[in-house]
């Protein structure tokens, strides 16, 4: 799920309106608003304040903990009011697992306190300045760069740090039998995007998935294809959606000693990428596309590795490089070098160019100067 971020003059759903922001943060030229700030109440005709309420990640813009789309307007009124975000390109998002150890459902309510973790408090709201922000232009918000600090479970970039660098056209479908890595031939249309002269099939299988899944469609994996580099796209051979789990994830359960892991997605240079049903969003509706285009970037970075790393070299210069930084960049990437490999690449191609640049390469001077040296 994702929260958006509040601005002066947004709205209660009584009419209620905040005015007070933070200043010098802006977003679309309005100061965005912060935990507490004033807030005028037409209904009681009080002045009331913002107050927390649901899911949030400690951090301060200017001193000042963001306010959130759905906190509360703490005035006379009974039950308090809550505040609707009007704009939807700043957020906050949060993982299903990540929810649940905050002691949240899925959709950001909080869990019965028979459902909550052992030993974890109803909502622990304590501050802290270390989110890593970046320095914008003039007037405008600092970037929050903690998504590359090491303390995520995966890298997943802000959103509009995926951009598009490649036109990308989706042919009609067509139906065909498909290979699936997860349940073998089955009826499937197949798309194909074009990108730069070379063409990349997609295959969707006609059969959706059990238990109301959803699945990433063709057209938003053509859109996470726009905005992969050169050498991510180089050893795309196929991307399939698949219908039914990755077989292999009992696998990875016993590996990894995660008894719900289960794979979003795979890759190797002979399958090709293939995503699977994501049950963190059963009942969300389409998956967010950055999410998407994040996993894509980290799936397609397996494809590089394997083909960098048919040089037994290359890949020592990699280890080498994990040595040198001495963390990683996600906990995911603790896992394995192939892991830190892929997510590695998804910080270092979503940050390049960006605020968060000048962050990463602080932090993990190695990695960046390995990436560096094999892009083109």
């Amino acid at each position: 799920m994702r929260r958006n971020y509040l601005k002066f003059g947004d709205k209660a759903d009584n009419g209620a309106t905040i005015i007070e922001g933070i200043d010098k943060v802006n977003y679309g030229g309005v100061y965005l608003t912060y935990l507490y700030a004033k807030v005028r109440c037409p209904v009681c005709n009080t002045i009331g304040t913002i107050v927390p309420s649901g899911p949030r990640r400690p951090g301060k813009w200017m001193g000042r903990e963001p306010a959130l789309h759905h906190d509360l307007c703490a005035c006379e009124c009974d039950p308090k009011p809550h505040l609707i975000s009007s704009q939807s390109g700043m957020f906050m998002s949060f993982e299903a697992q990540e929810l649940a150890a905050m002691g949240f459902s899925p959709t950001g309510t909080p869990l019965p306190k028979s459902l909550l973790p052992a030993g974890l408090p109803e909502q622990d709201l304590a501050e802290s300045t270390d989110n890593n922000p970046a320095s914008g232009p003039s007037g405008q918000p600092a970037t929050d760069c903690s998504y590359l600090d090491g303390s995520k479970s995966r890298i997943d970039a802000p959103p509009a740090f995926y951009v598009s660098k490649n036109a990308v056209t989706l042919s009609s479908g067509r139906p065909v039998q498909a290979d699936f890595p997860a349940g073998g031939k089955a009826a499937a249309t197949q798309y194909d995007a074009k990108i730069d002269g070379k063409q990349i099939p997609i295959f969707v299988p006609t059969r959706p998935p059990a238990d109301g899944l959803p699945m990433i469609g063709e057209r938003q994996l053509a859109k996470a294809l726009e905005k992969l580099p050169q050498q991510n796209l180089e050893n795309i051979g196929q991307v399939t959606t698949n219908s039914s789990p990755n077989p292999e994830d009992a696998i990875w359960q016993r590996d990894y000693g995660q008894a719900d892991f289960s794979s979003a997605a795979t890759a190797s240079l002979k399958q090709g990428v293939a995503f699977y049903p994501w049950a963190a969003w059963k009942g969300q509706g389409e998956i967010p596309q950055r999410y998407i285009d994040s996993t894509m970037f980290h799936e397609t970075g397996h494809q590089v590795s394997e083909a960098l790393w048919k040089d037994p070299a290359m890949k020592q210069r990699f280890e080498d490089a994990i040595a040198s930084d001495g963390k990683a960049p996600s906990q995911y990437a603790r896992r394995n070098a192939n892991e830190d490999f892929a997510e590695s690449g998804n910080m270092y191609w979503s940050s390049k160019g960006t605020p968060c640049e000048a962050e990463g390469r602080k932090r993990y001077p190695a990695r960046f100067a390995y990436f560096d040296s094999v892009s083109k």
